[in-house]
């Protein structure tokens, strides 16, 4: 991917944010992101080195977001920005939030879903600064198709019909030559 995918060096502000429906997470950011995960069939071959491979899955990725917030201002901008994520169960069906930062771009996340919310706990006593924290998972729900079928031209490139249709002449043919014959 290329595009917003920048070294942190570069432009370090954009690391420090997550934007979550256009709207840019107040404090300090940091995130810490799983993996891109692939699932796949392996078969050993018999009597032979090597193994036969099938994709069966890409997994979802999970993130983790932690803020440092600095007063009253921050702590009442996380309560607006965090509302973006907070859904009712019981209510309604789960909402994807669209996300931005340079990690999830570069895994290729661009919608998540909150798994666990936790509210701001003070730093220590006294000080003005507090910590919040986000867990979130990738919303990535499967195709109305699977993909990873039989390639198109598995049947010598007809489809289920034309090799029914095939079936259907060849068992005609031979009724035919049944009633023709003496």
């Amino acid at each position: 991917m290329s595009g917003l995918y920048v070294l942190p060096g570069v432009v370090p502000v954009l690391y420090d944010v997550l934007v979550s429906a256009g709207v840019t997470s107040p404090g300090v950011c940091s995130l810490t992101i799983g993996a891109r995960e692939f699932v796949w069939d392996r078969k050993t071959a018999q009597g032979a080195k090597g193994e036969n491979i099938t994709f069966k899955n890409q997994k979802i990725v999970e993130f983790q977001a932690q803020f440092k917030l600095i007063g009253d201002d921050q702590l009442e901008a996380w309560e607006a920005w965090i509302a973006l994520w907070d859904w009712d169960p019981i209510k309604q069906k789960p909402t994807p939030v669209d996300v931005l930062h340079p990690l999830l771009y570069e895994r290729g996340v661009s919608l998540a879903t909150a798994t666990k919310i936790f509210p701001p706990t003070q730093d220590r006593k006294g000080d003005n600064l507090w910590t919040a924290k986000l867990e979130a998972i990738e919303w990535a729900p499967p195709p109305k198709k699977n993909v990873s079928g039989s390639p198109a031209n598995a049947n010598g490139g007809k489809s289920a019909a034309d090799n029914a249709n095939a079936q259907r002449d060849k068992q005609i043919q031979g009724l035919l030559a049944q009633a023709q014959a003496p």
